[in-house]
């Protein structure tokens, strides 16, 4: 569940956690400045993928 997922980053204080309304009550998550510190490694992940695949394909 994605709530659970999010508890231990919100923890970390990677993202914050707000409610958004009145019971059930809606929860908004968002990166928080040091969460968003991160993205340069999250978002160079993609290209290290496609490389590893390239790299795969070569050796077998």
């Amino acid at each position: 569940m994605p709530a659970e997922q999010l508890r231990e980053p919100a923890a970390d204080g990677l993202v914050n956690r707000e409610p958004a309304g009145k019971a059930p009550v809606p929860v908004e998550y968002s990166l928080t400045e040091y969460g968003r510190s991160a993205l340069p490694i999250v978002e160079s992940m993609p290209l290290f993928g496609r490389r590893h695949i390239e790299r795969r394909a070569t050796i077998d």
